[in-house]
C-alpha cells in the first residue's frame, strides 16, 4: 500500500511520522488519506543493499525537489544525476550537493549559492 506523504499523509494525518509501522495503514485509513495498491506482479523484492541505496537516492531527491522547482520556475534546466542537481542556465552549468556546496565557476554561483543556502540549510 502507498500512500504520498506531501497530499495525503501531511494534508490529513500530520502525526503520522510518530505512528508504529505495523499502525500505518489502519492510521491512514482513519484519517482518509488515500492509499494505492499494486498487483503482485508489478512488485519485487529487493536486497537489504539495494533497499538501502534506494532510500538514500530518494531521500536526495525529495531534499532537492524545493530547490530543484524553484530554479525551474526562475528558467534553470536541471536534471538531478547521483544524488547531485545539476543545473545550467546560459550555458553555465553548476552542480549542487546536498550538503549545499555548489560547484562551477561564473557570474551566477554567488546568487546560487544565495538560493542554495535558503533551500537546504
Amino acid at each position: 500500500v502507498v500512500a504520498f506523504v506531501d497530499s495525503g499523509l501531511a494534508a490529513h494525518w500530520p502525526e503520522w511520522k510518530d505512528t508504529d509501522p505495523d499502525s500505518l495503514y489502519a492510521g491512514a485509513q482513519d484519517h482518509d488519506v488515500t492509499c494505492y495498491t499494486f498487483p503482485e506482479s508489478r512488485l519485487m523484492r529487493v536486497s537489504d543493499a539495494e533497499a538501502a541505496t534506494l532510500r538514500q537516492e530518494d531521500t536526495g531527491v525529495v531534499a532537492l525537489t524545493p530547490l530543484r522547482e524553484k530554479l525551474e520556475d526562475a528558467d534553470w534546466e536541471t536534471v538531478i544525476d547521483e544524488g547531485v542537481l545539476v543545473v545550467e542556465k546560459l550555458d553555465e552549468q553548476y552542480r549542487i550537493h546536498l550538503t549545499g556546496d555548489v560547484e562551477g565557476d561564473g557570474p551566477a554561483r554567488k546568487p546560487l549559492e544565495n538560493i542554495v543556502t535558503k533551500y537546504l540549510t
